[in-house]
């Protein structure tokens, strides 16, 4: 499942400006958090349901996962 998530955002990221995801494991797990706790949220609630609360949750969790094995 983590593999599909970093598949398909990779290069969302990249574009945006971001280093390979392929190159920095940290990274690629923070955006991995961030969209499978996101779709979470999605298919919990449906897309008009979801909130800032949610993306900002999501965004919380992935930056800490990577923030942690960054420090590893």
């Amino acid at each position: 499942m983590g593999c599909v998530v970093i598949g398909g955002w990779e290069p969302i990221v990249y574009r945006l400006g971001a280093e390979n995801l392929s190159t920095s494991p940290p990274l690629a797990m923070g955006v991995a958090m961030v969209a499978a706790t996101l779709s979470k949220h999605v298919f919990g609630k449906g897309v008009s349901e979801i909130g800032w609360a949610d993306v900002a949750h999501s965004i919380g969790i992935g930056a800490g996962i990577g923030a942690i094995l960054a420090l590893l």
